[in-house]
């Protein structure tokens, strides 16, 4: 749509765009309000479960995760400079 709008380049084709893009978001809105109410799984069986966040098996994973996902700031950050 926006590829057609910048097209015809006319204020009229730039306003409809917008006018159609508040209309996707009422379209969702309207969706969304008819969803019925569920509480997150997560949350569910986080209530259930026993602590395990502070385990040595998790701060295990954690630290591994840290120290192995660092090369994505790595490349973003120290090889530019």
């Amino acid at each position: 749509m926006a590829g057609t709008a910048i097209t015809v380049d006319t204020a009229f084709a730039y306003r409809s765009l917008i006018v159609a893009n508040a209309l996707s978001y009422l379209v969702s809105a309207a969706f969304v309000t008819r969803l019925a109410e569920v509480e997150p799984l997560a949350l569910r069986r986080w209530r259930e479960a026993p602590n395990r966040a502070a385990g040595p098996s998790f701060l295990t994973f954690v630290a591994l995760d840290g120290l192995m996902s660092m090369h994505f700031d790595i490349l973003n950050v120290v090889l530019p400079l």
